[in-house]
């Protein structure tokens, strides 16, 4: 389960939804980008407590990843990494009903919903496709 876990982060880090580091996580968070952060089980005491300080204020979910540091840097290439930001509300959904967060899920659901309503206010019921052609 847990390999299946680590896979997915890094797919979703080879399509640029995943940002790396406690500072992107202070920089997402500020520009709103962020929606969901990982921590490694072995991160230190106030980076944690620095990071759950940032999130909390815009309403963002943390979640222990249920692995060292040493873990979760091969899934995203790196040697290390205990701070993992994801940029991507699909993501981050698909992410929490993996790891089995119900309520971290309900809230991503939440706000796809209304990623996806002003979305379609923005370009019309037709979506995508409307505003591809309208280039």
């Amino acid at each position: 389960m847990q390999d299946n876990i680590l896979s997915f982060i890094g797919l979703a880090r080879r399509a640029g939804s995943v940002e790396l580091g406690a500072e992107k996580v202070y920089e997402m968070a500020s520009f709103g980008k962020a929606k969901m952060v990982l921590l490694a089980d072995d991160v230190a005491g106030n980076t944690v407590n620095a990071v759950k300080n940032t999130c909390s204020r815009k309403e963002i979910p943390v979640v222990k990843a249920g692995c060292s540091k040493d873990e979760l840097g091969p899934a995203v290439g790196f040697a290390q990494c205990g701070v993992i930001t994801v940029t991507d509300t699909g993501f981050a959904l698909s992410l929490a009903e993996k790891m089995g967060l119900s309520d971290v899920a309900e809230l991503l659901k939440g706000k796809k919903a209304r990623e996806k309503k002003r979305f379609e206010k923005k370009h019309g019921a037709q979506g995508k496709t409307a505003a591809a052609k309208r280039r």
